[in-house]
């Protein structure tokens, strides 16, 4: 049989196009979902609850990314301009936060700080009168989402603290600027676009958010949409709350999108700085508020985590743990197989095309799932699928009730975490090599084994990380498509929290965030 057509420019454009129409495809039904006619309990909701569940989403997104942008700034400078006791250790161990989802420390903080929590029983025992919710207003909310998102922020603006360029300091200081001054005329403005890049992933992570705020009893669109799904089972009332999150998130894709494109370029030649060595009480202070960070965001949680685990009836030998355990690993291996294979071959198929203006700007488009919660996209998935299934009279849940359903949209989710190290690292392989080995006979298939493979190598590591990380903790699009007697463990210990029960909650939990910092591990060893 002859597949030469399979190398044909004109199937590799069809190929390239249709993987772009593939990501653009679940917004499509959002869109059109208005064309149906309004739901008839849209009205309901538009009167009384829209305003509140907009004001919730839009609050919640800028107070958090003010937050953790303002701890991940604070972060970076002190361990990018100072050296002190425990700074190589508190260099990694400051992105451990990642390895916890949120919606684990949303039930670890309520613990603490619920009318039975250690806190307030504590402090009624000590004589103090003290009855405050936890649930009520933003701060706590705002707080617990801070604290998880903030490595986001640190772990771009770091790399731009440790920068320093010469010439303008000799220039500055020549005119009397003092380090102070010139960190802030020099320093922080070229490294604003990232610190605002990293506030917008805080963003996006925090529009996504579903646990933590349905655990926080905070209604917000995200909440709306499965409420809309599960409890009035009205396809298409979800699918028009997510239309409303889809014009929040193409609103900051854009913006993310003018901020990378108009970043300044710096042509003068920059070197690391030189950190200033504290001593005595001055570096004791700075580790003891670094370590405060450290322990509120992760090293507390964790032994709580792990004294519930101990203390509760649960026991890691139980094969529902097992069954649960396997499942999250075939999740996140699937999807991370599939990320990475698509976008290797559409970064080559780009490649070999040699993607002209119009290409390059529509490819862009198949990395907006990351600032689409995994709900959103779900339904839109959901429409196209349960539509095929009412027009060719197929069975409910045919189409729509699949691993493989879930591990598409899981995919098309977090797409942009195998495409920007497979892009990356194509960029830094000369036309002169693969010509070279093109002149010597080899085949596509010789070049992309002998060639590509093992260039990208230390990239395709470091990316499968944080996919099977992401993935792992991804829980609404995972909630709402996981097929019939299936679960995984960001579902179970959900749904334990939600109870109330956070030590029955705890071993899942803590399951989840020893394989989160396995995979943290495997990405950012490779990135050392």
């Amino acid at each position: 049989m002859n597949f030469s057509f399979i190398s044909s420019p004109k199937a590799k454009k069809i190929g390239v196009w249709g993987l772009i129409a593939l990501g653009v495809l679940p917004q499509l039904p959002l869109i059109f979902s208005w064309f149906l006619g309004v739901d008839s309990n849209w009205n309901h909701i538009a009167e009384h609850l829209l305003p509140k569940l907009l004001l919730n989403t839009l609050g919640l997104v800028m107070l958090v990314g003010l937050g953790a942008g303002l701890i991940g700034a604070l972060l970076a400078y002190i361990m990018s301009h100072y050296r002190f006791p425990g700074h190589r250790w508190l260099n990694w161990a400051l992105l451990l936060p990642l390895a916890i989802p949120a919606y684990v420390m949303a039930f670890v903080f309520l613990g603490w700080l619920d009318y039975s929590g250690l806190i307030q029983t504590q402090l009624r025992a000590w004589g103090f009168d003290v009855t405050w919710d936890a649930r009520q207003g933003y701060s706590s909310l705002v707080i617990v989402l801070s604290l998880m998102f903030f490595p986001y922020v640190y772990g771009v603006l770091k790399p731009n603290f440790e920068r320093t360029y010469p010439e303008m300091d000799i220039q500055a200081a020549a005119l009397g600027a003092g380090p102070w001054r010139r960190f802030w005329r020099i320093q922080f403005p070229l490294a604003f676009p990232s610190l605002f890049l990293g506030m917008m992933l805080v963003m996006m992570e925090t529009l996504a958010d579903y646990g933590t705020v349905s655990i926080f009893n905070t209604p917000t669109l995200t909440t709306a949409i499965v409420s809309a799904w599960q409890d009035f089972y009205s396809l298409k009332l979800a699918m028009q709350l997510a239309s409303l999150i889809l014009l929040v998130a193409w609103a900051l894709f854009m913006v993310d999108h003018w901020v990378k494109v108009s970043r300044p370029r710096v042509l003068n030649k920059w070197q690391k700085i030189t950190p200033k060595t504290l001593k005595g009480y001055q570096a004791w202070s700075v580790f003891g508020l670094v370590f405060f960070i450290f322990s509120i965001s992760f090293l507390l949680p964790f032994i709580q985590l792990l004294y519930w685990a101990i203390t509760s009836d649960q026991s890691f030998t139980d094969s529902k743990y097992w069954s649960l355990t396997i499942n999250t690993l075939g999740l996140g291996l699937g999807a991370m197989i599939v990320i990475l294979s698509v976008a290797l071959i559409f970064e080559l198929l780009k490649k070999e095309l040699q993607a002209g203006r119009w290409m390059q700007r529509f490819s862009q488009l198949t990395l907006m799932g990351y600032a689409l919660p995994g709900n959103v996209i779900a339904i839109g998935v959901l429409g196209i699928l349960i539509g095929l299934e009412n027009q060719f009279s197929l069975s409910s849940g045919w189409l729509s009730q699949s691993i493989w359903v879930l591990i598409l949209v899981l995919s098309l989710r977090f797409f942009i975490l195998g495409q920007g190290p497979v892009s990356n690292g194509l960029r830094q392989i000369s036309p002169q090599m693969i010509q070279s080995a093109k002149s010597l006979g080899a085949s596509p298939l010789r070049l992309s084994t002998s060639l590509y493979l093992p260039l990208l190598k230390p990239g395709l590591v470091a990316s499968s990380g944080l996919i099977f990380l992401e993935v792992m903790k991804e829980l609404p699009a995972t909630y709402i498509l996981r097929p019939f007697d299936w679960s995984a463990l960001s579902i179970y210990t959900y749904e334990l929290s939600l109870e109330g029960n956070y030590e029955g909650a705890a071993l899942p939990a803590l399951l989840l965030v020893l394989l989160g910092m396995l995979a943290l591990w495997v990405s950012q060893r490779r990135r050392r």
